[in-house]
């Protein structure tokens, strides 16, 4: 039981530190007009790197819950 509520803390740690980073780029192509053309492709990557951040350690979750 403790193994599992640690990666869930270190899911959610993750998962907060992926979003402060998405913020930060979109807080710096906000303020750089050239940077507008890499924002879609930038926000478009962190969804997906955020995403199969969470079903990798769901799957790691779910591979201890059986074991």
């Amino acid at each position: 039981m403790f193994l599992t509520e640690n990666k869930i803390i270190i899911l959610l740690i993750i998962s907060f530190l992926l979003i402060l980073n998405a913020i930060i780029i979109y807080s710096v192509a906000k303020n750089k007009k050239e940077v507008k053309i890499f924002f879609i492709p930038i926000i478009i990557f962190h969804v997906f790197t955020m995403l199969g951040l969470v079903y990798i350690l769901l799957f790691i979750m779910f591979i201890g819950v059986n074991s």
